[in-house]
């Protein structure tokens, strides 16, 4: 695995591990927000949880599907960092994406040469 997909894969790591700790936090939290609110970023944190975490642990050679959904899934989070002006998560989706469309990367998961 070239080394420019092993920073994506961890980078990708983090921030499911991140929402991993928000789906607990407001999960288990007793919050003054109304029940709705609250259902919904559960569920929003545990489809990104899952989502994240499915792909870092999916990255093998062959499996473009990986690259398609590691690209879609960088482009919704930058347009989304957009919106909301967080710059950090802009600079980290930024990273992401700058690493998994280095040709070493694309060639690894596509399983094409180089």
């Amino acid at each position: 695995m070239p080394i420019d997909l092993k920073t994506v894969r961890v980078l990708l790591f983090i921030i499911g591990g991140i929402s991993v700790a928000g789906f607990f936090t407001f999960a288990l939290a007793d919050l003054n927000i109304d029940s709705g609110t609250q259902a919904l970023s559960v569920i929003t944190f545990a489809l990104q949880a899952a989502g994240t975490l499915t792909l870092a642990a999916s990255m093998a050679p062959r499996r473009s599907w990986v690259f398609y959904g590691t690209i879609g899934y960088t482009a919704l989070a930058l347009l989304f960092s957009l919106i909301t002006f967080n710059i950090l998560t802009l600079v980290v989706f930024a990273l992401i994406g700058f690493f998994a469309l280095r040709p070493a990367s694309r060639a690894y998961l596509r399983g094409t040469p180089a």
